[in-house]
């Protein structure tokens, strides 16, 4: 909650010259997990998002939510199942302009990730999928995001662009990338 007070404060202490925006995307991801990645299990599938920042001369500063449903094939106890990551995150960031479309993206996000089986298995099966996989069940996990996009379209009140970004989870052992297009409708 203090990080995302502070956060609040610097969007409103920024001068008027700023230009407000709220965004939108959608993507495609996946989840690189070393327990599943040594288990040939790779999660990958669709992300949304909205947001709103402030935008400043070379320098965009933004908050999303975004959603994650991944999900993979796996062979657990001799029976074919799917593999679902779930992972609500709210990501806080700042875009720096490297020329008037290209930009390199730095932030932090703070993740709530639940992982499960498809299929119902039983107790002594889905103890043992977890042991297997290290599943994240109603799990907490901060991380890093980098990343970098392109905007293709730019007409003052509306931008549509590409981004490609990726988030390291140390804490939960994890990594995500995420490949979006979205649209920024800049308020003034």
């Amino acid at each position: 909650m203090l990080k995302l007070l502070l956060f609040l404060t610097i969007l409103v202490s920024l001068p008027a010259l700023s230009q407000p925006y709220l965004l939108g995307q959608v993507g495609y991801g996946q989840l690189n997990q070393e327990a599943l990645d040594s288990n040939n299990v790779n999660p990958s599938g669709l992300s949304y998002g909205i947001g709103g920042g402030i935008r400043q001369n070379y320098f965009e500063f933004e908050g999303v939510l975004q959603k994650l449903d991944l999900s993979g094939d796996v062979d657990h106890d001799g029976a074919g199942n799917t593999f679902k990551h779930e992972q609500t995150s709210i990501t806080f960031a700042l875009n720096f302009y490297l020329s008037k479309s290209i930009y390199a993206r730095l932030g932090y996000s703070i993740n709530r990730i639940d992982q499960t089986l498809e299929e119902a298995v039983s107790a002594a099966s889905m103890e043992g999928a977890r042991d297997a996989y290290k599943m994240k069940e109603d799990t907490n996990a901060d991380g890093v995001v980098y990343g970098a996009g392109y905007v293709f379209y730019d007409s003052g009140k509306l931008a549509v662009f590409s981004q490609f970004e990726s988030l390291s989870m140390p804490t939960a052992d994890a990594n995500v990338w995420n490949i979006s297009l979205g649209f920024r409708f800049h308020l003034r």
